[in-house]
């Protein structure tokens, strides 16, 4: 059975869907501690690089309820940052809300 915070990245996934964004599993080759999740704002496969490239996309770091990065994770996020990618950690679907919430303020997308 999977755990909380496999329960929270699936309904995360089913809210992204319904706004239209795209909500993918990525993964960092021989980089330890990076997100392994990205929400783009254009839900087409196609759409995902080019809405990554445009820096219309947050990178997601899915925790339990109260869970806190480790410290490899922690220096992984910080240089994603500082090369100016938006890193959020997530630990609760009212947390992802509100970040679908300010992503559908940054573009023309509406909740339908």
């Amino acid at each position: 059975m999977p755990g909380p915070e496999a329960t929270i990245e699936r309904e995360c996934g089913v809210l992204a869907s319904a706004v239209g964004f795209g909500f993918y599993k990525i993964a960092f080759k021989n980089r330890r501690g990076c997100p392994d999740r990205v929400l783009t704002m254009d839900g087409s496969p196609d759409g995902g690089l080019a809405a990554a490239l445009s820096g219309r996309c947050v990178f997601l770091e899915f925790k339990r309820s109260g869970a806190k990065p480790d410290p490899v994770q922690v220096l992984a996020h910080e240089d994603l940052r500082r090369h100016g990618a938006r890193v959020e950690v997530v630990d609760s679907v009212e947390q992802f809300k509100g970040i679908i919430q300010e992503c559908l303020r940054e573009t023309t997308c509406t909740i339908t």
